[in-house]
């Protein structure tokens, strides 16, 4: 099931602080570039993790509704389902009731049960989309062992990068990945 992030996070879940005293780097000439690197890091580990950190808004499409209307949600982990719309074959979009679903958000991945009642789309492609609340929430609700996966990570590339400026962001540590094995999400 594919899915699309509709809200970035508005923060990370480090700091620029944190990176910096972490590394001791006391001046300000490469803070644009460590910026860049814990937001790459925050991504990498949502990737491999299979879960977002921060709060963020996430749209979730589907064909139809599976046979058993278990829908196992494709980010994790999921805070709350902001509107659930089906579409018909003319594009026009029915905003299911919130009465009509149940969030299941103690699995990973969550799971979003539909009502027998709620109508089918007929709409052949994408004709359902899932708008979702997903993350730990503040950065300070974050994991500290994602939270120090990140920052380790991003210290890691600043400290390998190569003179052009750039970083090699396929290098990782076995430190990074024991800390972040415990939240990997499986997908059925």
């Amino acid at each position: 099931m594919p899915a699309t992030l509709i809200t970035p996070p508005s923060e990370e879940p480090i700091t620029l602080a944190e990176l910096k005293a972490h590394l001791r780097l006391e001046n300000d000439d490469e803070d644009d570039l460590l910026s860049r690197m814990i937001s790459a890091a925050r991504l990498h580990v949502e990737s491999i993790t299979r879960r977002v950190l921060v709060e963020q808004g996430w749209r979730a499409y589907l064909d139809r509704w599976p046979v058993k209307r278990k829908v196992a949600l494709p980010v994790a982990p999921v805070n709350a389902i902001t509107q659930v719309r089906v579409y018909n074959d003319a594009g026009d979009a029915s905003i299911i009731s919130a009465l009509s679903y149940t969030l299941d958000p103690a699995r990973a991945p969550a799971v979003l049960i539909i009502r027998p009642a709620v109508l089918a789309p007929t709409a052949y492609a994408n004709g359902i989309e899932i708008d979702m609340t997903c993350g730990y929430g503040e950065p300070s609700d974050v994991p500290a062992p994602l939270r120090e996966a990140v920052l380790r990570l991003a210290a890691l590339w600043f400290e390998s990068r190569v003179e052009t400026g750039r970083f090699n962001m396929t290098l990782s540590s076995s430190a990074v990945e024991a800390l972040i094995a415990p939240y990997k999400v499986v997908w059925p």
